[in-house]
């Protein structure tokens, strides 16, 4: 079986250079096959910060999935289910970690009320900022055309 390259140019906030070529086997649709990469690379940080956080916060979850939200980074269900969005891939490790503190912390309280974001501080103290910073990911994910083309059904 052949395969065939595609190049991808990701343009990142302060790095407008950085390139990354994958192969992909032949006759598989490139953008299906760099996002279900992507997810896997994810799930595997995710799954990390999880462990670490969960431990830390002494909470546990159900289980986590990841899927493609058009409105938020991430959600908590009543079931114990975390979800998070796929998007996250685009953003520096400290906003995932941040995401994740942020859900985890809905296992223990689901509003956003003062106790909520007092929980939060104890292990993100500057999450004003974090927050501020996930608004301006989502401007410039959403509005970036290779994620576009990744998203589509």
């Amino acid at each position: 079986m052949g395969s065939s390259a595609i190049r991808l140019i990701f343009q990142h906030q302060s790095c407008f250079d950085d390139k990354i070529v994958i192969s992909i086997p032949d006759g598989r649709n490139p953008y299906v096959y760099l996002r279900n990469w992507i997810k896997g690379e994810l799930r595997r940080k995710l799954e990390e910060y999880l462990s670490e956080y969960s431990s830390l916060m002494n909470v546990r979850f159900n289980r986590f999935f990841i899927k493609a939200h058009k409105s938020k980074w991430g959600s908590c269900s009543a079931r114990k289910n975390l979800n998070f969005n796929i998007k996250l891939a685009a953003l520096p490790e400290e906003l995932v970690k941040y995401v994740v503190v942020h859900e985890l912390t809905h296992l223990i309280e689901r509003k956003h009320n003062r106790y909520f974001w007092l929980k939060v501080s104890r292990f993100c103290p500057d999450y004003n900022e974090k927050e501020k910073m996930l608004a301006k990911y989502w401007f410039v994910v959403h509005s970036n055309k290779l994620w576009l083309k990744l998203l589509e059904k």
